[in-house]
């Protein structure tokens, strides 16, 4: 059980800092790749995000791909984000 609250309260502290970033910056970045096409616990995880950074939809873009995906790392483009749900977003709002 105090496995789970040291977890919990990590899980705060780290929001937090997200959340103050988030009001921090000129642009927030979506880049998780494709691994939520198929995990629904991925899934449930990026609706959790994209629901707390809700008040900063203004801020969002996107890459389609994982930032560390070697061939295209060098070569970004931003695209608008405009969240529907995690399965369906639309890039041009």
């Amino acid at each position: 059980m105090a496995e789970r609250v040291v977890k919990d309260e990590v899980e705060q502290e780290n929001l937090e800092q997200i959340l103050a970033s988030a009001a921090r910056v000129d642009a927030i970045i979506i880049a998780w790749g494709k691994v939520g096409d198929t995990s629904k616990a991925v899934q449930k995880r990026q609706e959790y995000f994209l629901e707390k950074l809700g008040e900063f939809a203004d801020k969002m873009q996107m890459i389609s791909f994982h930032p560390l995906f070697l061939r295209m790392r060098l070569s970004w483009k931003l695209e608008r984000f405009s969240v529907k749900s995690v399965t369906e977003f639309d890039t041009n709002p």
